[in-house]
């Protein structure tokens, strides 16, 4: 007998889940388990997890409280990773240096109150600039997401957190109050594009490599008791540890992403063991996967 369990999301994730899956199903605990993930994106995977299309979706951000409680199903918010954003910009003559940004000066930017290049703010923070030829009144091409998007979550998140209570657009995976002056496009990819092609601007997509602001990877199982499943029931709950367990978590580091800190670990260790099981014990005990509790896990 295959069991399948069908996941879908996130898109930045695409190389990491595949190869983690991958491994889980040449484990001798996954024969006959069947774990294809497709990458749709944050905002599809959560969609078709919610219209019952996939068992499960991993996103880029954390389903937001409000949402969560809205949901007519039990589940359970499992953290798996976290993934860096930060802006990226083009500025000719400007590539040996480093532009920095307060939270202040970036949201005056991506609120279009900051439009040229040797604002004064900006100058303040980036005396360097002055001595590359500058033009006077650059104007700045600002490149942002017209569809959903963690990289705007998260970066609108820390503006807002951050910004001194300047930041005046609200938080959100779609911003629909861009000023109209804005290169609104869809897809990270022509993001990257615009600003490449671009003299003179500035867009924000995720890394793993930045120091901004951080995002949350959540899983988010679709149901909290999966004692009723049978073979369906164990091997998700298998997936899940797996994908959570010290082996992806080292993993992760190859890809330049960091793995779960201590807090978020613990967290996840939480979620999981939420999860009831038939015999009544607890979920590490119930499985032949490592045990994170108490294990000796590199959170470096």
């Amino acid at each position: 007998m295959v069991v399948r369990l069908t996941g879908g999301g996130s898109t930045a994730l695409k190389k990491f889940v595949s190869d983690a899956v991958g491994n889980a199903t040449q484990d001798a605990n996954y024969k006959g388990v069947s774990l294809p993930f497709y990458t749709v994106g944050s905002g599809q995977g959560v969609s078709g997890w919610l219209n019952a299309t996939f068992d499960y979706t991993i996103l880029d951000y954390p389903l937001p409280s409000s949402s969560y409680k809205a949901l007519t199903r039990p589940a359970t918010q499992i953290p798996l990773g976290l993934g860096a954003v930060t802006a990226y910009y083009n500025i000719p003559g400007f590539s040996k240096s480093t532009l920095r940004l307060s939270a202040a000066v970036a949201a005056a930017i991506f609120q279009g109150n900051i439009t040229t290049w040797d604002d004064p703010a900006i100058l303040a923070i980036n005396p360097n600039l002055t001595s590359i030829g500058l033009p006077a009144a650059a104007p700045i091409t600002v490149f942002v997401r017209n569809d959903g998007a963690a990289a705007t979550q998260a970066w609108t998140h820390w503006l807002d957190v951050a910004g001194n209570d300047t930041w005046q657009l609200g938080i959100n995976t779609t911003i629909t109050k861009w000023p109209k002056s804005f290169k609104s496009v869809s897809g990270s990819t022509n993001v990257a594009y615009g600003i490449g092609n671009t003299s003179y601007s500035i867009g924000v997509l995720d890394v793993y490599t930045a120091s901004f602001p951080v995002i949350t990877t959540a899983m988010i199982v679709s149901s909290s008791d999966l004692s009723q499943l049978g073979d369906r029931g164990r091997a998700q709950k298998q997936t899940f540890a797996y994908l959570v367990g010290p082996v992806v978590q080292n993993a992760a580091l190859n890809y330049q992403e960091y793995p779960l800190p201590a807090q978020f670990l613990e967290a996840a260790i939480a979620g999981i063991n939420n999860i009831k099981t038939s015999a009544g014990l607890n979920f590490f005990q119930s499985i032949q996967l490592p045990n994170l509790n108490g294990a000796s896990v590199n959170l470096s």
